[in-house]
């Protein structure tokens, strides 16, 4: 993974034409959420996907309720998302074989906003584009 694709992603909403994405923009715009932060405190190895990637051992109730409004909103738009459980993640390495047995110092990932992002496929590969930030209410 480049440094620049860093993310984690909320709801996956997969290809999504313009008048989709200009429904999802409006929908959202209505959520408010408070600032919350990740800890990512495991390495982990998903097999049938072959990914590495750093996940969380507890989950704020603010990232949950944000994960909820967004998945309604973007149902009422007419797309579908993902329906297992929420499983905060960064991506480390596609294609990966094996889990490393290493020491991992704990991420602390501070969220103040929510992004709509494009994922781009390009000649040196995938790169991600904000399309849209909603920040987060201070309280």
């Amino acid at each position: 993974m480049q440094p620049q694709n860093v993310h984690v992603t909320l709801v996956f909403l997969g290809n999504v034409d313009a008048a989709s994405e200009l429904l999802v923009k409006h929908s959202v715009t209505g959520i408010s959420a408070k600032p919350f932060t990740l800890t990512f405190d495991r390495l982990s190895y998903w097999s049938r996907p072959k990914v590495l990637c750093l996940t969380c051992s507890q989950l704020p109730d603010e990232v949950e309720k944000l994960v909820t409004a967004l998945n309604r909103e973007v149902a009422s738009c007419g797309l579908q998302t993902d329906t297992r459980p929420y499983k905060p993640h960064i991506t480390l390495a596609r294609h990966a074989k094996y889990l490393p047995d290493i020491n991992l110092e704990p991420i602390v990932w501070r969220a103040e906003s929510f992004c709509l992002v494009e994922s781009c496929s390009e000649p040196g590969g995938v790169s991600y584009k904000v399309r849209q930030q909603w920040p987060f209410i201070e309280t």
